[in-house]
């Protein structure tokens, strides 16, 4: 293998690496999904979250902080972080 064959190799995976970069967000994105519907109003202008009983409201909260959080931390998805953490605000004011 020549020089000219190593940094064309070297092109094409860096080519590859910002295709994949640019996925990322996307992909994690759509891991909220399973999420997102909870805080969307509805017909009556209500939340699904706000008729939820405490114990499904904590057991949302868990999953979101041993789900949502880890996975968003390990590829530094700050906007996905912040989102959560709004949502898990909602959730714990209607614990109270």
């Amino acid at each position: 293998m020549n020089l000219k064959d190593l940094e064309g190799q070297i092109n094409q995976l860096e080519s590859l690496a910002k295709t994949l970069s640019q996925l990322k967000n996307p992909i994690l994105e759509q891991s909220m999904g399973a999420f997102t519907f909870l805080f969307e109003k509805g017909t009556d202008g209500k939340a699904l979250y706000e008729s939820m009983e405490k114990k499904d409201l904590q057991d949302t909260i868990d999953s979101m902080d041993t789900d949502l959080i880890p996975l968003f931390e390990e590829f530094e998805y700050q906007e996905g972080i912040q989102q959560v953490e709004k949502w898990k605000e909602l959730l714990k004011e209607n614990l109270a």
